[in-house]
């Protein structure tokens, strides 16, 4: 999240560089618990992998855990490829559309996956109230923007603004402390 708020994808270690939607890998790479079925099946795959993997991060998000979760390899293999999804009545008609539709198992069914990818999912009634050229321009508020005294800039990077991280203003409650287990925090 930089300093206004906005936040960004930073983590493309394992990215393709020119990958259309025409082009297909077999590379098995990436997060085990983020990785879509196609991947586990060890047949070829194109861009609807992405798509499959932000409905993971939806799910997260939402949930303050992964949809599919074990620690044994192989039962979470056979987790992704083979159980049903169940989204609690408390989340909107409109977000669990959404998870349903981006966790589709079958990728030439996922949202996201047609042609036009990006605008697919852009069209979805979840997204109805979002102007995305607006966005797009940094014109819309953040629902969230850091209080950003002390933060540090990278110095290695100094286009990199994303504040340093400082500790939470409240704290949080037990109940979610599970969903952090293994994230570190260490303040200067």
């Amino acid at each position: 999240m930089d300093r206004d708020g906005f936040v960004k994808i930073v983590d493309f270690g394992l990215s393709k560089n020119r990958f259309g939607y025409d082009d297909r890998t077999k590379t098995k790479c990436g997060t085990k618990t983020y990785m879509a079925p196609e991947i586990y099946m060890n047949i070829e795959y194109g861009m609807a992998v992405d798509w499959w993997a932000l409905g993971i991060a939806i799910y997260a998000m939402l949930m303050y855990e992964l949809p599919f979760d074990n620690e044994d390899p192989f039962e979470l293999a056979e987790s992704i490829l083979y159980d049903e999804l169940e989204l609690p009545e408390h989340l909107s008609e409109d977000v669990c559309e959404l998870i349903n539709e981006l966790l589709e198992k079958d990728p030439e069914f996922r949202l996201g996956s047609g042609e036009t990818g990006a605008d697919m999912v852009k069209a979805h009634p979840f997204f109805r109230d979002m102007d995305w050229k607006k966005l797009e321009n940094r014109r819309v508020r953040p629902p969230f923007v850091p209080a950003n005294q002390g933060n540090l800039e990278s110095l290695r990077q100094p286009e990199c603004r994303a504040p340093a991280l400082t500790l939470p203003s409240v704290e949080i409650p037990s109940e979610h402390q599970e969903a952090f287990r293994e994230f570190d925090f260490t303040p200067e």
